[in-house]
């Protein structure tokens, strides 16, 4: 994985519980970051996943077989 640079900004109190956790854990603020991202990325999954479910189950969207997608896609 290519890692690259990038410029936000965070409110003081974020910034301050970020030097602090990397300090007591002895970890870079960035591997923190990079960390806490993942798992509310993780989390994001879900959380479409369970719109997606829900608009299934309430008739908004449909499924599709796997046949009639390999169909679709000349498999």
């Amino acid at each position: 994985m290519i890692a690259q640079k990038a410029t936000f900004t965070l409110p003081q109190n974020t910034l301050i519980d970020l030097d602090s956790f990397s300090i007591e854990l002895k970890k870079k603020k960035s591997h923190l970051i990079k960390e806490a991202l993942d798992m509310y990325f993780d989390y994001l999954d879900m959380e479409l996943a369970k719109n997606r479910l829900l608009d299934i189950e309430s008739g908004k969207s449909q499924t599709q077989s796997l046949d009639d997608v390999k169909k679709e896609l000349n498999v």
